[in-house]
């Protein structure tokens, strides 16, 4: 992509953003980079992104985990909970132009779902702390303003975001609460007792915890929010032997597994069963 292309795609968003290493405001002074009160600098990336993390740091998320997640949620097996985040999102959010930002986006598909065709109304955002996860939702979702940024501390202005939403990805309360403007929204992604778990199945003999529980995340999430609403979205697909390996190496929990003593051959089908939680902060 043309650096003229991402400068076009950010330059009216610059006021929204802050420099992460002073907080003052920053701005374009030319089409390659963003440059804030006291000089620090930071360019826009050919891949359709700018990074604004002081420190890049090592995950255990690699590029081979975000291209398996690319090709299950391409493959559609996440199709229904994509819909059930536009309905919320309809439903709740303000009407108009309204700033939304991915917090957590990983490879971009949610990203991309909101920021294409008809949905051209949302100003979207998406954030990642991993640099190849961002690259990679700068290619796909080629609306969104994507930058790479540490989520508990967001190089965005106060009060700026009408909706966040985070997906399969740790909430940072304080910091969502600071960048969203009054009255703003928050849905959150969680798993529930039955997610992957025909995968949880064939290793169960090496996990600590033999059942799920999404139960201290909801009680965080009522602690932290007045909740709105809380919607659970569960079905079953079909898989092939080659998603099956997708859907393991993108799952943290066979990340310390003996890959040896897992027998993949065994799943024939995949449960996608979530909880879509949705809130306000107090007003």
């Amino acid at each position: 992509m043309k650096i003229t292309k991402v400068y076009e795609k950010f330059k009216d968003s610059a006021p929204l953003f802050k420099c992460p290493v002073c907080q003052s405001a920053v701005a374009f002074q030319n089409e390659a980079s963003l440059v804030c009160q006291s000089r620090h600098t930071f360019d826009l990336s050919k891949a359709g992104y700018i990074n604004l993390l002081q420190k890049q740091v090592k995950t255990l998320y690699s590029k081979a985990l975000f291209e398996s997640r690319r090709r299950i949620f391409t493959a559609g097996f996440y199709d229904q909970l994509t819909a059930a985040l536009a309905e919320i999102i309809a439903a709740y959010a303000p009407e108009g132009v309204i700033n939304v930002l991915d917090a957590g986006c990983g490879e971009g598909f949610f990203t991309t779902q909101l920021s294409g065709g008809s949905k051209a109304a949302r100003n979207v955002f998406a954030v990642d702390i991993e640099k190849e996860a961002v690259k990679l939702a700068a290619r796909f979702a080629t609306g969104a303003k994507c930058f790479v940024a540490d989520l508990a501390q967001l190089p965005l202005q106060t009060g700026t975001m009408d909706v966040v939403i985070n997906v399969f990805s740790p909430a940072r309360y304080e910091e969502f609460g600071r960048v969203l403007k009054r009255g703003g929204l928050i849905v959150k992604v969680v798993p529930q007792a039955f997610y992957l778990a025909e995968l949880r199945d064939v290793v169960k003999g090496q996990l600590a915890k033999g059942a799920y529980s999404n139960a201290d995340v909801l009680a965080l999430f009522e602690k932290n929010l007045d909740v709105l609403a809380v919607r659970r979205v569960r079905y079953t697909l079909p898989v092939t032997s080659e998603q099956v390996a997708d859907f393991a190496g993108m799952t943290p929990m066979l990340f310390h597994l003996d890959s040896e003593q897992v027998n993949l051959g065994a799943v024939s089908e995949m449960t996608i069963d979530v909880d879509v939680l949705v809130g306000r902060f107090g007003v």
